[in-house]
């Protein structure tokens, strides 16, 4: 029976990849940080896999974590697309020195494939601190030498919960969601059990090394949050249109005053300008 690690196992897409991967018979080992380990043994108690103690920036808290293992997939990151510059120093920490201690345990117990999931926003202008990061860290991956498979991906979605919506679920809730302007600016997405089922297929992929990107058709802001929106709700969403002239000083200003009390903003001039731009 093969065995494989996954990190990030608790979180939106993790605990839907570890399910699957259980229900196929694998093995599973799950990185869980000890402060979140309650949210893990109530998103995965009931799959049986292995859980192991540890965090990504403490390489001695891995020391052993690959033994062992035919497949990592390595979903663990810290990142928000609308995260402004001063976060960059913590989502390098994590994001990349976090994964280079990963490659090396992965190098020291022969792993027989690293998937890495990365991002559209590696490769998107402009970059953020989250798209920075992730493009530093898949060049760490094929710097390593271990057979691989990075995973480019946008948005993702489902209809059983909010997952990366979780921000404006109030909204959803309240049955309405704002339109800005008269365009309608139209989101990269992909439903999370494609993006599951895609990267449990790396695990037999012939080529030793391979970059792939997965997404579905782009839709509508307004066409895809009713997608999301009918498991939770079940109910249609009614549009509350705001001017785009309204809403950029608005922005600016929610932005100025999440950096001055250190709390991520919900969205950047600079993410809005490049929504807008779509």
């Amino acid at each position: 029976m093969k065995r494989v690690l996954v990190t990030g196992a608790a979180g939106f897409i993790g605990r839907s990849l570890v399910r699957a991967l259980r229900e196929k018979g694998f093995e599973v080992r799950c990185l869980i940080r000890r402060q979140g380990s309650g949210k893990a043994q109530q998103a995965l108690g009931d799959t049986f896999a292995e859980f192991w103690y540890g965090d990504l920036t403490d390489a001695e808290s891995l020391r052993g974590i690959a033994r062992d293992i035919d497949t990592v997939f390595h979903l663990a990151s810290i990142g928000d697309l609308n995260a402004p510059d001063p976060y960059y120093p913590a989502y390098c920490r994590v994001n990349v020195a976090g994964t280079e201690n990963l490659i090396r345990e992965c190098q020291s117990s022969g792993t027989g494939r690293f998937v890495y999931f990365s991002s559209l926003a590696a490769i998107e202008y402009p970059l953020t601190p989250y798209g920075k990061t992730k493009a530093a860290a898949e060049k760490a991956v094929r710097a390593s030498g271990l057979p691989f498979a990075v995973i480019r991906f946008p948005m993702v979605w489902d209809t059983q919960e909010y997952g990366e919506f979780k921000k404006i679920a109030c909204l959803i809730r309240l049955g309405v969601i704002p339109v800005i302007g008269k365009r309608k600016f139209r989101l990269r997405n992909l439903h999370r059990g494609t993006l599951v089922s895609a990267s449990i297929n790396c695990i037999s992929c012939p080529l030793r090394q391979c970059v792939a990107t997965f997404e579905s058709a782009p839709l509508e802001m307004l066409e895809l949050l009713e997608k999301i929106s009918r498991g939770p709700r079940g109910a249609s969403l009614v549009p509350l249109a705001i001017p785009a002239w309204g809403v950029y000083p608005i922005v600016w200003i929610f932005e100025k005053f999440s950096l001055l009390f250190n709390v991520m903003p919900f969205l950047t001039v600079k993410r809005l300008r490049y929504l807008m731009s779509r």
